[in-house]
This record gives structure tokens, sequence and C-alpha cells, in this order.
């Protein structure tokens, strides 16, 4: 009855299902996976990651797939992706600099932010994965 398991844990139980899910992804896409959940109390990164020396700032969004029909899905404004609001993206932007600074990286290097949007089925399988890079933080 796996099921029903999933469809009642907790928001932050699912997003670190679509957390282990977008490491995985990275890594098998030559990223170095740095960190996990630096967490500040205005923000919090959910995987910092390199790759051909540039700094990668992903933000994590995972959603339950309650439908297999993506279009259907779309269409009612059901993507990961889209919870991220200005609000959101202002303290990404912010919790970014903070990492920059309190990890002495140089103000010249090369860093980008990037969404990953996983959704899951109801037994925590992975449904879909979508890598977003470079999103305007602004």
């Amino acid at each position: 009855m796996l099921r029903g398991r999933l469809l009642h844990v907790k928001h932050f139980e699912v997003g670190k299902i679509g957390e282990g899910y977008a490491a995985r992804h990275l890594e098998k896409m030559g990223y170095s996976v740095l960190e996990r959940n630096f967490k500040r109390p205005w923000g919090e990164l959910d995987i910092v990651a390199r790759k051909s020396g540039e700094w990668v700032f992903i933000e994590v969004k995972t959603l339950r797939a309650m439908t297999s029909d993506q279009a259907l899905r779309q269409a009612r404004g059901l993507r990961p992706e889209d919870q991220m609001s200005y609000h959101k993206l202002s303290r990404y932007r912010k919790a970014i600099l903070l990492y920059l600074r309190e990890k002495k990286i140089p103000r010249d290097a090369t860093w980008r932010a990037d969404v990953i949007a996983v959704e899951v089925d109801a037994a925590g399988h992975l449904f879909d994965l979508r890598h977003i890079e470079g999103i305007a933080l602004e």
C-alpha cells in the first residue's frame, strides 16, 4: 500500500525525496555536489554544486504528480518550477550571495542559479525531472 504512504507524508519529506533525485541527476551530468541544505534564517540553498569551474546553486521544487497527463498538470499550473515567486527568488539571491561571502569565494567567480523541477508519483518514484539552467534572480 505504497500509494497512500506518500500521499500522507509531510511536505518536507516529499521535498527531500525530490532533492535526492536532483542530486543523483546532477552527479550523472558531471556536476560535483558540494553541499546540500545550506540554511540561514532568511533562506536556504538546496544544492550547491560545481561543474567546469562554475558554481551552481540549485533550487529543487518537488510536487506529487496526481495525474499521469503532463499536459493537464501544466494547463492547471501544477508545475513545480512555477512555485518560484518574486519573493522566493529575492531570498534565494540573498542566500547565494551570503554563501559566496561566507565561503570566501572570489568576487569574480562564475556562478549561476538553476531550478530542478521534480515530480514523483504517489509511491515516491520519479515521474519527471526538468533541469532549468540559469534562472533570472531579479
